[in-house]
């Protein structure tokens, strides 16, 4: 009852003394991020979401005087809804806000999985490692910090609202599944300071149309890194595509779950086709033009439904190559 109590009023004081904090209380940055402070002792007084503000009472009131100074908020490296030593564990799914989070400068986790948030501005929060918003199906705009190194696993994975987000320059790593399942992301450019592209990191984006940046293909549909690999596609409006020329390997997962493909095309080029590579459900004529079979993955890399057309010549040494041999059946020889 205590806690409630101190919850409510710190909402009366938002209300009340919004106008009240001069510059110097308010530190540097959107509103959303790091708003004027109506009590300059307490983070928490500029907050609008009372299951935010539960969680920086619970968290981070070291000495116990129902206030989050901002010495204490600076002191916060992890931010975790999921912590199960936390009461409304449970009902993380109803944080609607993270207005505030910015004076939570030395942060260096965030994971925030399953809200109902709308916009998050992280800005100010550039010491920021790994982010985690996973099914977080309303979130629309997300700014994140110029400092950030990497996207971590599932960090967008199922924010089926988002529709655009700028990948900052400083960003290296893209990891596994990083935007699986945002089906309404349309477009994302690749920032030039990108190495590595993990497997499926863009998979199950229905509406993806383009990729523009470092390793977008010349036609916008693929992501090609250095080596050749083929990583990620782009598979809005299309139910039939042609691999570009020069691809070596079709990575692991690389246009799985691409449903409204019912006829694709792979280059002379192409040497070895990682695990589900091509596994789309729909998926009915494959052409492979490569005299020699390429390597195959272990699991599932055809649909058992599509004809597999190879060059008429090379019809004995597909059938007869490892990998090949279980799709035997469905291998057709075609006069490229």
């Amino acid at each position: 009852m205590k806690k409630l109590f101190l919850i409510v009023t710190a909402m009366f004081a938002v209300v009340s003394f919004s106008a009240c904090s001069d510059d110097d209380d308010n530190g540097s940055g959107s509103d959303l991020a790091r708003p004027a402070l109506p009590d300059p002792n307490d983070v928490c007084s500029c907050m609008d979401d009372l299951l935010f503000m539960d969680y920086c009472y619970a968290f981070f009131d070291i000495n116990k005087d129902s206030k989050v100074s901002k010495a204490e908020a600076e002191a916060a490296k992890t931010i975790d809804f999921d912590d199960s030593d936390w009461e409304n564990e449970n009902n993380k799914k109803d944080i609607k806000s993270l207005k505030g989070i910015g004076y939570f400068v030395n942060l260096e986790e965030l994971d925030c999985p399953y809200a109902s948030l709308t916009e998050v501005d992280l800005s100010q929060n550039k010491k920021l490692t790994s982010i985690y918003f996973y099914q977080c199906e309303a979130l629309e705009r997300v700014t994140l910090p110029s400092t950030l190194t990497s996207i971590s696993v599932e960090a967008f994975g199922g924010c089926t609202s988002l529709t655009n987000i700028t990948i900052p320059n400083s960003v290296t790593l893209i990891e596994d599944s990083a935007f699986i399942g945002c089906t309404n992301l349309t477009s994302i450019t690749i920032p030039n300071n990108v190495t590595s592209i993990e497997d499926q990191a863009f998979n199950y984006c229905d509406n993806l149309q383009s990729f523009k940046g470092k390793f977008a293909s010349s036609d916008n549909r693929c992501l090609i890194m250095n080596d050749g690999t083929l990583v990620a596609f782009a598979p809005a409006g299309l139910t039939e595509y042609t691999i570009p020329d020069g691809v070596t390997k079709i990575g692991r997962c690389a246009l799985n779950g691409c449903d409204n493909l019912t006829n694709i095309t792979i280059p002379e080029s192409v040497r070895s086709i990682g695990d589900s590579g091509l596994y789309c459900e729909n998926l009915k004529e494959i052409y492979c033009k490569p005299s020699t079979p390429p390597s195959l993955g272990y699991y599932d890399v055809f649909p058992s439904s599509a004809k597999i057309y190879v060059p008429t010549k090379s019809v004995n040494a597909y059938k007869a190559a490892n990998g090949w041999n279980k799709y035997a059946d469905q291998i057709v020889g075609y006069d490229f």
